[in-house]
C-alpha cells in the first residue's frame, strides 16, 4: 500500500483514489445531469451478470474459455458488456434533470456510482491485479457486503431521480 507521509499521518492513497471517482462522477451528473451516471451506475451489475454467463453462451463460449487465459481479453470482454449495457441503460432511462444537473441529486450519484464502481472492482479478480485495495477498503467490499452496496446504490439512483 502506498502511502503519503506529508501529512503529519500517514493517509492512505486508497481514499485519494475513492474520492476522486466520487468527485469525477459527481461532476459528471452535476456538469451534464444524472442520465449518464444513472445509466452507468445501472449497467454495473448487469454487466457482471452478462460477463458471467459469456462462456456458457453457444456461440463464443469456447472460444472465450480458450482466450480467456490471457487477462487482457477478460478484460476487454468485460468492457464490452459494460458498453453495451450501459447503451443499453442510457437509451430507455429518462433524463433526470435538464441539461445540468442539481447539487444534491449530482451528490447522491456520485455516491452510488463510487459504490457500485468499488462493488464492481472487488467482484471481477482482473479488475484486484490492476489496483490492490487496503485491507480497510477491501474489508467492506468482501462478496458479503456486495449486494448490499448494490442495493445502497440502486436507493440512491432512485432518490436521485426524484429530482431533488
Amino acid at each position: 500500500m502506498v502511502m503519503i507521509e506529508n501529512f503529519s499521518i500517514p493517509f492512505p492513497t486508497d481514499y485519494l483514489v475513492i474520492f476522486a471517482i466520487f468527485a469525477i462522477a459527481s461532476f459528471w451528473a452535476f456538469q451534464g445531469g444524472g442520465t449518464r451516471v444513472a445509466s452507468a451506475t445501472l449497467a454495473f451489475p448487469m454487466s457482471l451478470f452478462v460477463f458471467s454467463k459469456v462462456e456458457q453462451t453457444a456461440f463464443i463460449g469456447e472460444q472465450f474459455k480458450l482466450l480467456s487465459e490471457t487477462p487482457y481479453v477478460i478484460m476487454a470482454v468485460f468492457i464490452i458488456s459494460f458498453l453495451l449495457m450501459y447503451l443499453l441503460v442510457r437509451s430507455i432511462t429518462n433524463d433526470y434533470g435538464g441539461v445540468n444537473g442539481l447539487v444534491l441529486q449530482s451528490l447522491l450519484l456520485g455516491l452510488a456510482a463510487t459504490a457500485m464502481l468499488l462493488a464492481t472492482w472487488h467482484s471481477l479478480p482482473f479488475l484486484t491485479e490492476l489496483w490492490q485495495f487496503s485491507d480497510r477498503v477491501a474489508m467492506l467490499f468482501v462478496p458479503e457486503f456486495i449486494l448490499g452496496w448494490m442495493a445502497v446504490s440502486f436507493v440512491l439512483v432512485y432518490i436521485a431521480a426524484q429530482r431533488l
